[in-house]
């Protein structure tokens, strides 16, 4: 009589965790228990042609356990596709590590699917060249909405400078038009609000818009990004999301620091979803 070995589900997943390539590893530290030696710093990401099928497996599992919605290896893999797509066909770059623009695409995604009425707004605060707008942009096609996209940044420069030094391309509205332009999008579902955040006439524009999703990723010191924060969050509807960019990034101290100092016992009426790679996400009670 043969005698059936149990299986180890944990040490097979770890087996693969300690085996496979970047990708998968950074991937599943999410979803598993660390086990020593297993903490690898963070140095970003970039898309393979043909990321393994236990990338797509394991991203899948987070995503649709944050989401609360069943996201299929083929789904990410066309949403890959499609975030691909802007990094080059964009002028400019689009920031990121790819899982969390992936996670951006699908909250916005979510968002515009449960919130069917065309008064609703996606918000982001931080635009850069557009990058995290076009991925929007292109969520709420797929999701068949007629949402809008309030975009939030002074788009004067980046850090004192007129340039972005990784790209040499002008951080100004001219350059996120032409995106914009670039795949098939027009200005008249983008609402460019060219203040700083923290400006009340920027705070003014957007307090009475019905907000399904927020994206700070702002100003990254500890003052700025509480008071994107308090000044932002209200206007999410119930229901309703909000993510952090740069959570747990070494490169941005502040921004960890204020989550685990106050968002550590979550804020009244909203709940702590769960966080992947370096961003966090919210959700409002409701």
């Amino acid at each position: 009589m043969k005698v059936r070995m149990p299986i180890d589900i944990v040490s097979a997943f770890r087996n693969m965790y300690r085996d496979h390539d970047y990708y998968s590893r950074r991937l599943l530290r999410n979803v598993l228990p660390a086990y020593p030696g297993a903490d690898v710093p963070w140095r970003g990401y970039r898309f393979i042609e043909n990321p393994p099928s236990i990338y797509r497996f394991t991203f899948g599992l987070r995503v649709s356990y944050l989401l609360r919605h069943i996201f299929s290896i083929g789904g990410i893999r066309r949403v890959e596709n499609k975030i691909r797509s802007i990094s080059e066909k964009m002028v400019g770059r689009h920031a990121g590590p790819s899982p969390d623009k992936l996670l951006l695409y699908l909250m916005r995604y979510i968002s515009a699917k449960r919130f069917p009425e065309d008064n609703y707004v996606h918000v982001e605060i931080g635009t850069l060249h557009g990058g995290s707008l076009m991925a929007t942009l292109m969520a709420i096609q797929d999701a068949h909405s007629l949402h809008k996209v309030i975009c939030i940044d002074p788009l004067d420069g980046y850090y004192g400078g007129s340039i972005d030094p990784q790209s040499a391309v002008p951080v100004d509205r001219a350059t996120v038009e032409e995106n914009v332009s670039r795949f098939g999008f027009s200005m008249s579902q983008v609402e460019i609000i060219q203040h700083y955040s923290t400006e009340k006439k920027a705070i003014d524009l957007v307090k009475d818009r019905k907000v399904v999703s927020l994206l700070i990723d702002g100003d990254h010191s500890y003052e700025g990004v509480k008071a994107d924060w308090v000044n932002y969050s209200p206007f999410v509807v119930r229901g309703g999301y909000a993510l952090f960019d740069n959570y747990n990034d070494p490169n941005f101290p502040d921004i960890t620091e204020f989550i685990h100092r106050d968002l550590k016992d979550c804020p009244e009426g909203w709940h702590i979803v769960g966080s992947m790679n370096i961003s966090l996400l919210l959700k409002r009670q409701g």
